[in-house]
């Protein structure tokens, strides 16, 4: 099993760090980004067995 932490920038921007080796290595990146960023960012843990790809849509793409 691997650990993921996708980290919401701003609640706009995603960005996928990881993988951890331990669920305490991607906790202790959340705290570390917390304190950084306070509330303002998304933080979600997930647990994976395969790789894992997030993106973004633009505001372009609505617009079509």
């Amino acid at each position: 099993m691997k650990f993921y932490l996708l980290f919401i920038w701003n609640d706009i921007e995603p960005d996928l760090l990881g993988p951890f080796e331990t669920i305490e290595e991607r906790n202790e990146k959340a705290k570390e980004l917390y304190e950084e960023n306070g509330n303002e960012c998304g933080y979600f843990p997930i647990e994976s067995d395969s790789k894992i790809f997030v993106s973004s849509y633009s505001c372009a793409f609505f617009k079509e």
